[in-house]
């Protein structure tokens, strides 16, 4: 029966889940690859989820198996750590086997002792909730990027947000942040002016950074600024996008 199939989908991912040999990629049944884009992670962990959710699933270890699965997305749903697993990953591929058992027994311990704290309870529509603002982010950010004009200021905008996140990486000891090893950085819009630009090859790019630097340094490129907490960013900030910032000055000039 359809209700069985589902029982027995179940229960082999969650066994594969709470086993100490799967690694992050394995957990959200992605093959390693350089070419992995962060939105193909967030599809893989909305499928896997439908399976192991507790609001989803019935079986005793469904809330375990579902945080050790909001421990790997969350270890690969941005660019530079995706970049920094799969690396991770290769090295390990390429060690003897005792070696490579080590690592993924020591990967297990740590990921034991974060699991409550890093692997949050998100219920069903909490989950739906957090997938659905990153894909409109997306979206948003992509149909902003329509015009020359926007083109050559997000050009603007991505050399500026790799030279705060080269300085904050720095500062935090953080290295080979792929994000930086960009052409866009090299470029000079004032020689080009009539330039498409690698943000209109690569539109995402500029999101990324502007992420990334929320997710790790708590900084905001457009309020030019670092935040004391997710807390106090999400009061003070009006969102991720200039186009936040623009629409938040408008409401106080028209004030």
């Amino acid at each position: 029966t359809a209700s069985g199939d589902r029982d027995t989908e179940a229960t082999g991912l969650i066994s594969l889940l709470l086993s100490s040999s799967t690694d992050s990629f394995a957990a959200l049944g992605l093959q390693p690859s350089p070419s992995i884009c962060t939105s193909s992670v967030r599809s893989a962990f909305r499928k896997r989820a439908l399976v192991v959710h507790p609001d989803k699933c019935k079986h005793s270890l469904a809330e375990e198996a579902f945080r050790a699965l909001v421990e790997a997305f969350e270890s690969l749903h941005n660019p530079v750590n995706l970049r920094r697993a799969y690396d991770e990953r290769t090295k390990t591929d390429e060690k003897p086997p005792a070696k490579r058992a080590r690592k993924q027994s020591s990967r297990a311990a740590r990921t034991s002792e974060a699991g409550n704290n890093t692997a949050r309870s998100w219920s069903w529509a909490e989950l739906e909730r957090n997938l659905h603002r990153y894909e409109e982010l997306e979206k948003r950010f992509k149909s902003s990027q329509s015009t020359k004009y926007a083109d050559r200021r997000a050009v603007s905008s991505l050399q500026q947000a790799q030279r705060v996140c080269a300085d904050l990486d720095e500062r935090a000891g953080i290295v080979q942040n792929p994000l930086l090893h960009a052409e866009a950085a090299t470029l000079d819009v004032s020689t080009q002016p009539e330039m498409a630009g690698p943000v209109a090859a690569d539109p995402l790019h500029l999101l990324q950074l502007l992420r990334y630097l929320r997710e790790t340094h708590l900084y905001c490129l457009f309020c030019g600024q670092r935040f004391h907490s997710d807390e106090d960013m999400r009061q003070s900030c009006p969102g991720t996008l200039e186009d936040d910032h623009e629409a938040d000055h408008d409401e106080l000039d028209d004030f």
